[in-house]
């Protein structure tokens, strides 16, 4: 099993040209979702990145771990404190 913890990469809207190195904490929790009568579970991809590394993330924006790249999808999350984000990825 691999570490949570670790490093990745982002980029403003996918853009190479305006790349950043940041520390993440990578988490995969499932995500149970009520239809009608049914329930559905998904995987999902979640990181929490310091506020000192990504000041200002954006949908859209692209994190990289390891060669596997994520879309931020929906709007970033800070804590109470308003030091760390958390970002909910989905595949690129």
């Amino acid at each position: 099993m691999t570490s949570p913890y670790g490093g990745g990469r982002w980029r403003r809207g996918g853009r190479p040209s305006e790349e950043r190195p940041i520390r993440i904490i990578r988490r995969a929790p499932d995500r149970v979702t009520d239809f009608g009568a049914g329930r559905f579970v998904s995987d999902t991809t979640m990181v929490d990145v310091r506020v000192a590394d990504l000041p200002a993330p954006r949908p859209g924006d692209v994190i990289v771990i390891g060669a596997d790249s994520h879309v931020i999808q929906g709007e970033p999350l800070r804590d109470r404190e308003r030091l760390i984000w958390t970002l909910d990825l989905r595949p690129a």
